[in-house]
Order: C-alpha cells, then sequence, then structure tokens
C-alpha cells in the first residue's frame, strides 16, 4: 500500500510537470554541471536527459545566440551572489524548434547553510509570451484603428446625464480630454452645431423613453479646430434583471466622406455632362455582356434610340461574324484573366441600326464598384481616319513609283549625257593645246581654258547625280577585286594634297605597308575616300589638319578614320548633310561650293560594300568621318 502511494505522488510529480511545461534540475554553484533534471526535461528542451547531465557548457550551445550572453551574466552573477534568480530566453530544440523559456532557480543550502549549488525549473511560456504579444497587437491596432478611422468609444449613465467612459482617441476627436469628457454629459452636446442640437436631444430623450440601439448624424464644433460631421452609433447596457444601466456607443468623424459625397455628388453631375457632351461614344456593359449606360455620342453613331440599347446584348452594335465571338471574350477573360480586348485599344468594325458597317476604334476598361463588375467601352468612328490612311498610301505608292522611274531614267541618260560633255571637253582641251596650229588671241585661248574647266566641273556633277540615281535603283555594279589599302591612300593623298597645301592645311596618314587589304571596288573605294578627304579639307580652316587612320577590329572588319579640326556640325547639321541635296552652309553667301551629293553618295558607295558611315561631329571642333568595312571584306 505505501510503494502505490509512493508511486501515485511520482505519477502526480511528473504528470504536473508534462502539462504545465516544467522541468526541474540541479546544477552546482558555478554553472559547470547538471546533477540532476527530471523526467519531463527531455519532452521540454527534446534532449535526452543522461546527454544533459554532465557538463553545464553542452545546455547553453542551445540558448539562442542573440540571449547567450545576457543568461550566463545572470548565472556569473548569482554564482557571486548566491541569490535566487529569474531570467527569460530563446532556445533552440535539436529539432529545429525555437521556444520561449521562464527560468527560476534558488540556491541548496546544506544544514550549515552553506551554499552547494542551484536548483530550479524552467517553464516552456512560449505560448503565454505569443498570446501576450498578440493581446498587445490587438490593442495597438484596436488603437490605430480607432485612429484612423476617427472614432471614440464611450459609456453614459442610462439618463444621458453622465458621461462615464471615454476612449484614449477621444481628446483628438473632440480637441477635449478625456477626463474633462468623462462627467456631465452637457460637455459633450453643448459643441453640437445649433441647428442640429436640438434634433439631437430628442433623440437622447427618445431613447431613455424607449431604450433601443440608435444611430444619427450631425455637425460638431471640436475646442481645437473647424467643424466636423459626426456619427454616432449608440446601444444600451442591460443588466442581469433587464434594466437598462446605460449606454455605450461610438461616434466617428465622417467629415472627409461626407465632403467626399458632397464633391462626388457635384463631379457626377460634371461628368454626366462631359459624357453626353463628348464626342466618343461610351458605353458601360456588365459581366453578362448587356448594356447598361449610353451616351449621346454613341446613339447618334450607330443609330439606335437608347431606350433600344439600353438592357440588349452588346452584340447589337456588331456585325453577325463579330456578335458570335464577343461573349467568348467576356467569358474567357472572367476565367482566366487573360485580356484579348479588354484593357487594350484595337480598331474594330461596327454596325448601324440601318445595317451599315464601318471601322472603329474600341477602348475597353474593366470598372469594379463593390462587388459589381462593370467594363466600360470607348468608341470612335474612324472611317474618315481610314479614308485618309487609304489616300496616303496610294500617295506614297505613286510617290515611289516615280521617285523609280525617274532613277532609273537618270541612271539610263548616262550615255546622252555624258557623250557630248566628253566631246565638248575634249575639242576645248585641243584647242587649249593648240594642237593645229595658234588661235591667233589669247582670249580665246583663256575661254576654251574655261569651257574645258566649267565642262569637267559639270561632268562630275552629273556623274555624281547618275551615281546616286543608279544607286537607288539597285542599277550600280561594281567590279570588286583586292586592293592595296595602303599604296590606294597614298595616291588618293597625293590627289588631295595640292588643295590642302592652298588652305595651308597639314594632311597627314597613318596607315602604313602593313594595313590588311580590302576586297572592293577600287574605283569606287577611291571615290569614298577622295569625298571623305575633300570634304575634310574643303570645311577646315587654316593652319587646320586633317587626319587619315586606320585600324582592325577584334572581329576582323576593317576602320577607317577621316579627322579634321574644322567647323563641325551640331546633330540636326549632320542629318541635313546625309540628306540628298542637303547642305549645311546653303545661304546665297555660302562659302563653300557644292551639290549636297558627296555625304549620301559616298553614304551608298560604303553601304553598296556591306559597311556602314558615321559622322562623329562637334561645332567648332572638327569633326571625323568613321567608315567601316564588314569582316568579310577583309582579304
Amino acid at each position: 500500500m505505501k510503494q502505490f502511494s509512493v508511486q501515485t505522488i511520482d505519477d502526480r510529480f511528473r504528470h504536473s510537470e508534462r502539462i504545465s511545461h516544467i522541468c526541474n534540475w540541479e546544477s552546482d554553484l558555478e554553472f559547470n554541471f547538471w546533477y540532476y533534471a527530471s523526467s519531463n526535461t527531455e519532452n521540454l528542451l527534446g534532449i535526452p536527459v543522461d546527454q544533459l547531465l554532465g557538463e553545464f557548457p553542452i545546455y547553453l550551445n542551445y540558448i539562442h545566440p542573440d540571449d547567450r550572453d545576457r543568461v550566463t551574466g545572470v548565472y556569473d552573477s548569482v554564482t557571486v551572489s548566491q541569490q535566487k534568480y529569474e531570467v527569460e530566453y530563446r532556445f533552440q530544440r535539436p529539432d529545429g524548434r525555437t521556444i520561449i523559456l521562464h527560468e527560476y532557480g534558488e540556491p541548496i543550502l546544506n544544514s550549515a547553510g552553506t551554499v552547494l549549488g542551484f536548483r530550479g525549473t524552467s517553464q516552456d511560456i512560449t505560448q503565454l509570451r505569443h498570446a501576450q504579444e498578440e493581446a498587445q497587437r490587438n490593442l495597438e491596432r484596436f488603437n490605430l484603428a480607432e485612429k484612423i478611422a476617427a472614432m471614440s468609444h464611450w459609456e453614459t449613465d442610462a439618463d444621458f446625464l453622465q458621461q462615464t467612459y471615454v476612449s484614449d482617441n477621444t481628446e483628438s476627436l473632440y480637441g477635449v480630454s478625456t477626463e474633462d469628457m468623462c462627467g456631465p454629459f452637457s460637455t459633450f452636446t453643448s459643441a453640437i452645431h445649433p441647428d442640429d442640437q436640438g434634433r439631437v436631444l430628442a433623440l437622447y430623450d427618445s431613447v431613455r423613453a424607449e431604450p433601443r440601439p440608435y444611430h444619427h448624424e450631425f455637425r460638431y464644433y471640436p475646442a481645437n479646430g473647424p467643424m466636423i460631421y459626426v456619427s454616432e452609433s449608440g446601444t444600451p447596457i442591460w443588466d442581469d434583471d433587464d434594466v437598462v444601466i446605460g449606454y455605450r456607443g461610438t461616434t466617428q468623424d465622417i467629415s472627409d466622406l461626407t465632403l467626399a459625397t458632397l464633391k462626388l455628388e457635384k463631379s457626377d453631375a460634371y461628368a454626366k455632362v462631359i459624357i453626353e457632351t463628348a464626342i466618343d461614344g461610351i458605353i458601360t456593359i456588365n459581366d453578362k455582356g448587356l448594356v447598361e449606360t449610353v451616351n449621346s455620342a454613341a446613339v447618334k453613331m450607330f443609330g439606335y434610340g437608347a431606350d433600344e440599347i439600353i438592357g440588349s446584348n452588346i452584340n447589337l452594335l456588331m456585325p453577325p461574324q463579330d456578335a458570335e465571338r464577343h461573349d467568348g471574350y467576356i467569358a474567357n477573360y472572367l476565367r482566366t484573366g487573360e485580356a484579348k480586348i479588354i484593357g487594350l485599344g484595337r480598331d474594330v468594325v461596327g454596325q448601324r441600326k440601318n445595317g451599315e458597317e464601318f471601322p472603329m476604334h474600341l477602348s475597353i476598361s474593366q470598372v469594379l464598384f463593390g462587388d459589381k463588375r462593370l467594363f466600360a467601352g470607348i468608341v470612335r468612328d474612324i472611317s474618315e481616319r481610314i479614308t485618309r490612311e487609304q489616300e496616303l498610301s496610294e500617295a506614297l505608292i505613286q510617290a515611289t513609283e516615280s521617285s523609280r522611274a525617274k532613277s532609273e531614267f537618270l541612271s539610263s541618260m548616262s550615255h546622252e549625257l555624258r557623250t557630248p560633255l566628253n566631246a565638248i571637253i575634249g575639242f576645248s582641251s585641243a584647242i587649249t593645246a593648240e594642237l593645229f596650229g595658234p588661235i591667233g588671241n589669247i582670249k580665246y585661248t583663256e575661254y576654251t581654258a574655261d569651257i574645258n574647266a566649267s565642262g569637267s566641273h559639270l561632268l562630275k556633277l552629273i556623274n555624281d547625280i547618275l551615281d546616286v540615281s543608279a544607286i537607288e535603283s539597285g542599277l550600280q555594279k561594281t567590279n570588286e577585286e583586292k586592293i592595296d589599302v595602303y599604296l590606294t591612300t597614298e595616291s588618293i593623298l597625293r590627289l588631295v594634297q595640292p588643295r590642302a597645301d592652298d588652305g595651308r592645311i597639314t594632311l597627314s596618314s597613318k596607315i602604313d605597308e602593313n594595313f590588311p587589304c580590302l576586297f572592293a571596288d577600287e574605283r569606287r573605294f577611291k571615290q569614298i575616300l577622295l569625298n571623305l578627304l575633300s570634304n575634310a579639307v574643303k570645311f577646315t580652316p587654316e593652319g587646320g589638319a586633317v587626319d587619315l587612320s586606320g585600324e582592325q577590329e577584334e572581329d576582323g572588319a576593317i576602320t577607317l578614320r577621316i579627322s579634321d579640326t574644322g567647323i563641325g556640325m551640331d546633330s540636326k547639321e549632320i542629318a541635313k548633310a546625309m540628306l540628298m541635296f542637303g547642305q549645311v552652309d546653303s545661304g546665297l553667301n555660302r562659302k563653300h561650293e557644292g551639290t549636297g551629293l558627296g555625304l549620301p553618295l559616298t553614304k551608298g558607295l560604303i553601304e553598296m560594300h556591306g559597311g556602314h558611315l558615321e559622322i562623329d561631329s562637334t561645332p567648332g571642333k572638327g569633326t571625323t568621318a568613321i567608315v567601316r568595312f564588314p569582316t568579310t571584306r577583309t582579304c
């Protein structure tokens, strides 16, 4: 019987440990060893007792790193003071779960009063702390909700004579402290707007005589600001004997809502005017495709009366081939959220009441009013726009054909134009050289020289025009071969050098004998270099410099650069210079002659070889023309 009693007490002890989430332990004075741990220790800490008994640092390793120094500091302190202690910390169980422990310890004394060690309890208070934190958060949420909602809570006696309780937010709402507001109810009612005061007091008298929940709205003058709109709700407080012992309720500042409602009503009136006077048709439909509203422009556009459209399926305004698909668009959007027409603007076909189909631009957006989903569509008749676009397209086709015909004509005129000019140049050269005897008058010699120079200049201009036309029409032919870039550039530099000398311009080249060769049309390649170098010299003032350089890129492409210290151009001038017949200095008093074909022709010749021309220029600082030939041109 005695053994049964001991086992029962032991069972009760273990049971109380389990339901209390507690374990008991004993350690030495310096917290170096655990001598004892109760059976619930493993259940609480997740560590077998035989692993904990022994060196205390094993236990310390499971204390959360952020709490470990604080806890060991407590142990160090009580080792010296030999007093009881309490400490709370986070404990990381081997299974990865973190719990919060409350530890209580007190010294173990022998009969002589000497401290032998410490014994104590560790309790899992995780749920308690989480509940406390949640309660604190709920309180903070409640206070924040009151503040955000501009609301206060209150209680009064049964006769509305004394205000017995007001919440903390009352002062911010009414400008009166909670202490001053608790007391005579008249402190509150005296600040009600005079035009509303009689109605409000009459309501209090009514619910005093006939207890019931109530709600009303009125205007109020806070002590700390302008008038506000207030919404108040109250309900009786009943005791166990069904006797009303007071009222409790809420008051809320609804100024923003009230003013917004007034503003909305005003803007709604404006919106109706705008919608009705809009040029575009505006239609709203519900999620079943039925029309709910339609403005005057849409009525006029489709030729139906408003009463014929409202309540009908939107398919009414579509040709049959589109109407069959429309309901599927909305159903698919509601099911998947995939927008085929919603949220996107697109050109579609509409159908008027008389059956006439017409092009229109449709924009649809989704609008939510609470739980109700509407789709608003803006439609615009684009018949005139489509007609204009078609006219422009036809005009463009005609212009393109005319341009192509012009280019082909100019290209085909090559022989007819060049033959007489060559004759003029040849005969004038023979006369100037007096091949068949002296002319007899020096003036004739001068005139024939002028004829020869003018004819040569005219031939060059005609050649440029014909070359550009041939490139445009795709009739330009190339005779491609391997070119020694060094020798070619040297020959071009010799041609440009006299003009550079006349302008006192330094002309230099950094291309040497080891420069890679190029596979291209040699005559066209020379023409490219001659045009770019001539331009650089022409637009560089006296004392300036023009430099030719080149390199082979990592990918094998060849790049040539013609840089000068000339007048330069801004971005608009560069764009103009690249246009056919475009000249940056194009006034009647311009300083530099030319037709404006040099750069466009050069660009065309470079692109014939698969290359690219880039102009980098700054006004007053000079220009760099960059010519890039692709890897396929390198040999």
